[in-house]
């Protein structure tokens, strides 16, 4: 059986999946916050859209995501 155990929500961006391609099946990963939240939930849009100034960076990742909270 194959396992890919990561830490960190960055393995559940949508360009690791797409290069992952079928190993991405076997992924499991505790991350805190799935980025698919950005596109579906509008105040975690907003926020994205503050961080996407701020950083020029597309998406938070947990990581940021986290940080910002604390701010």
């Amino acid at each position: 059986m194959k396992a890919v155990i990561a830490y960190s929500n960055s393995y559940n961006l949508s360009e690791f999946l797409t290069g992952a391609g079928k190993d991405a099946e076997y992924l499991f990963t505790p991350g805190t916050f799935p980025p698919r939240l950005i596109d579906t939930v509008p105040k975690i849009k907003q926020v994205n859209e503050m961080f996407k100034q701020k950083s020029g960076l597309e998406r938070m990742s947990d990581v940021a995501a986290r940080i910002f909270r604390r701010c």
